[in-house]
C-alpha cells in the first residue's frame, strides 16, 4: 500500500494505491490516519483510486477512524471506490454510513459548510 498525504485547505487527502488488506496494507494506513487525527486534523478523504484490493480488515480500520472522527467532531469521506471496493461496502452496509462521492472533487465539496438560505 502507498500512501500520499496532501493538504486542500483543511482537508488531508489521502491516495491509496495498492491492497488495503490485513497483512498488507493495513497497518501502514492505521499509522498513518492514527497520525493525523492525532494532529488534530479533523477532516479526512480517502481517495480509492488506486486501491486494488480491499477486504474485510480494511473495511474495519476505517470504519474504526470514522467512530473516532466522529466522536472528535471530524469527518471522514471517500471517494473513487472502485468495483470490487465499492462491493466490499455495499456488502457490509457500510455505504449507508459513508456516502461514495465519484471524485476528489465531488468529496472537497461535500466538507464545504452549506451556503445560508
Amino acid at each position: 500500500m502507498q500512501i500520499t498525504q496532501r493538504l486542500v485547505g483543511d482537508v488531508t487527502v489521502f491516495e491509496l494505491e495498492g491492497r488495503l488488506f490485513l497483512d498488507d496494507g493495513h497497518e501502514p494506513l492505521s499509522l498513518a490516519l492514527n497520525e493525523t487525527i492525532a494532529g488534530g486534523r479533523k477532516k479526512l478523504l480517502l481517495d480509492f483510486h488506486g486501491v486494488t484490493h480491499l477486504d474485510s480488515a480494511g473495511v474495519g480500520l476505517i470504519a474504526s477512524r470514522y467512530a473516532t472522527l466522529c466522536r472528535q467532531g471530524g469527518q471522514l469521506r471517500l471517494c473513487n471506490l472502485q468495483a470490487r471496493a465499492y462491493k466490499v461496502f455495499q456488502t457490509t452496509k457500510l455505504l449507508t454510513v459513508f456516502e461514495p462521492f465519484a471524485s476528489v472533487e465531488d468529496a472537497l465539496k461535500s466538507f464545504e459548510p452549506a451556503p445560508d438560505s
